[in-house]
């Protein structure tokens, strides 16, 4: 089980479509990721190869021009406490 498999579903229930994220490459792991979706972002992580991914992508919407935000696994934990407003 990768970062986005075990992470997905946080970002998801802040409404934040996220993707799964090839780390060393900065680099999508799907195709057409601009179209990015909370029902979508669950669904990739269901695929294992996907779920294995170790990073996590977030897609800022339309207001960036659909920029990707990358978060490798060690910033994960970090933009969960800012979501869910816990003390760093």
């Amino acid at each position: 089980m990768g970062v986005y498999s075990q992470n997905v579903a946080q970002f998801v229930e802040a409404s934040l479509p996220v993707l799964p994220v090839i780390t060393c490459k900065k680099k999508p792991a799907v195709v057409g990721w601009q179209n990015a979706t909370p029902e979508k972002s669950l669904a990739w992580a269901k695929q294992k190869a996907l779920g294995a991914a170790n990073g996590l992508g977030v897609l800022m919407g339309e207001r960036s021009g659909h920029l990707l935000s990358v978060l490798p696994c060690r910033q994960v934990t970090l933009v969960l406490k800012v979501l869910s407003l816990e003390e760093i």
